[in-house]
């Protein structure tokens, strides 16, 4: 079975970083790649089976910003990547096929700090309202993400996106790398976790 050892969100946003391992005696073949706004859509899916080595079955490699006509990576990004392994057919539901998640919060908590420096408790007040309501919103997409429900996540994403543009606009490299720490996803030696 294949297995993805580092999908994560990297260098101030700038790259994803991808290291995968194929079962003995198999290659990776493909790699496709979707955001929030394209997942599992592969007439949409970015195909990077180019950056595929070919020669051994651990694959490194990275996908830059740019190559998605980005500046920052700012989503949910999925990535597959499938190997040319045939699947035992006494093994139910084993596949070539992996799944990797990364995505990063920062943002996002960056615009409820935001809200909550414009609450006033003296009076009932709008900002504060808001601040919760993203927070369960990230909680939920936390959530949805550790429970496998992408289509979920993405739905969360997407409100928190929309409730944070016009608060936060230059939000997203505002923390240190350290500060970052627990505020997304990545996929670390076939799981997906906290980071």
């Amino acid at each position: 079975m294949a297995f993805i050892d580092i999908f994560k969100i990297a260098n101030n946003a700038t790259e994803l970083q991808v290291t995968a391992t194929a079962p003995s005696g198999s290659n990776f073949t493909q790699v496709l790649l979707w955001t929030e706004d394209t997942y599992k859509d592969y007439t949409q899916a970015l195909d990077f089976s180019s950056k595929l080595d070919g020669t051994s079955t651990t694959e490194t490699f990275t996908i830059r910003a740019s190559e998605l006509s980005e500046s920052t990576l700012d989503g949910i990004y999925f990535i597959e990547l499938v190997d040319n392994s045939t699947p035992s057919s006494s093994c139910a539901g084993c596949s070539n096929t992996v799944l990797g998640v990364a995505t990063d919060f920062s943002r996002f908590n960056n615009c409820i700090v935001e809200y909550l420096c414009k609450v006033d408790i003296e009076c009932n007040n709008e900002y504060l309202h808001k601040a919760v309501t993203m927070k369960m919103y990230i909680d939920g997409l936390r959530n949805s993400l550790q429970l496998g429900n992408f289509t979920t996540a993405i739905k969360f994403w997407k409100n928190l996106d929309r409730s944070c543009k016009d608060v936060c606009k230059t939000c997203s490299n505002t923390l240190s790398e350290l500060a970052k720490k627990g505020l997304g996803f990545q996929t670390l030696a076939g799981e997906l976790i906290l980071m």
